[in-house]
């Protein structure tokens, strides 16, 4: 597609999850970076239709399970990096089309490349933010495993009868401590 909008391609390269192209230059109008960026999702989602299309007439078929479940996995890769690389974060394909409508909507391609780079650098901070967050998890899970409530908790909390009528309860002194939670209490 970048051959057939007049931008050199370098080579392509391969890894994992898919291609891509190294380009000599850019797209020489947004309508241009839309076709460019936008073949890359266009073609994993064609694939996924093709591979979902294919897990359907094997099973149709009663072809082995190992041939459905290869076919299922392909075409749900496939569409899931179609949703994957048309985020709107620079460097993914979607980036790439942030860039095309900022460039169209403002006219200046070098204005429209630090819209699409400064989305690309929130999106990667989101990410760190919550893999950081999923490890501070998992840390904590580990480092209380084991652990008895009756080690962390208040020893004879303050606690609220259920009956207590709310307004009673938030002009008693009796409760203003520095709890943010009390517990309730029914029938002892």
């Amino acid at each position: 597609m970048a051959r057939r909008n007049g931008v050199d391609v370098d080579d392509i390269v391969l890894w994992l999850l898919g291609g891509a192209a190294r380009l000599k230059s850019g797209a020489s109008s947004p309508a241009a970076e839309v076709r460019i960026a936008g073949v890359g999702p266009l073609v994993r989602l064609v694939l996924g239709g093709v591979f979902a299309a294919g897990a359907w007439l094997l099973a149709r078929a009663s072809a082995s399970g190992l041939a459905v479940e290869g076919m299922v996995w392909l075409a749900g890769i496939n569409l899931l990096l179609a949703v994957f690389n048309a985020v709107p974060a620079a460097p993914l394909d979607g980036g790439r089309l942030l860039r095309a409508f900022l460039w169209w909507r403002t006219g200046d391609r070098l204005r429209a490349t630090a819209g699409a780079a400064t989305a690309g650098r929130i999106f990667g901070w989101f990410l760190i933010a919550a893999a950081t967050l999923e490890v501070r998890q998992a840390e904590l899970r580990a480092t209380l495993a084991g652990v008895p409530v009756s080690r962390v908790m208040t020893a004879d909390p303050v606690s609220v009868p259920a009956v207590l009528p709310l307004d009673r309860f938030l002009a008693d002194p009796l409760y203003r401590f520095r709890h943010s939670a009390f517990p309730v209490t029914g029938d002892g």
